[in-house]
């Protein structure tokens, strides 16, 4: 076994062993970790070289396309999240969460309710 193909076996186990998601950077300081010394462009050079190719980071989402021309929602609470009685005042939000198999949409609705304190007892928030 040749010296070049030492170390792609090396990459290539090491590439394997993260599931396919490592990259240049990190296949090449796992290798400095397990003691080889290898030049970070040779990993770089390899693994182009044979198709390996770690998982790319996305941008984060882009979840709003802000238009000026557009009607916008009043805000009509202002940030205020105080309800003096059950059922006055109701918030929505939602997310995007990335997951392995894509995007999930995730939608919170949520009642607003009153705190109410006894003598003695604090409010910690």
């Amino acid at each position: 076994m040749g010296f070049k193909s030492g170390l792609l076996s090396e990459i290539k186990r090491i590439w394997q062993d993260s599931k396919c998601r490592y990259g240049v950077r990190k296949v090449w300081q796992q290798m400095k970790a397990d003691g080889i010394k290898i030049a970070r462009c040779t990993v770089e050079r390899l693994m182009k070289q044979h198709g390996l190719q770690g998982v790319w980071r996305s941008k984060s989402k882009l979840t709003t396309n802000s238009r000026n021309d557009q009607k916008r929602a009043d805000n009509l609470i202002n940030l205020n999240f105080t309800a003096h009685r059950a059922n006055q005042l109701w918030v929505a939000d939602f997310n995007y969460i990335k997951t392995v198999s894509g995007w999930v949409y995730t939608a919170f609705i949520m009642m607003c309710l009153p705190v109410i304190l006894s003598a003695g007892q604090h409010l910690i928030v």
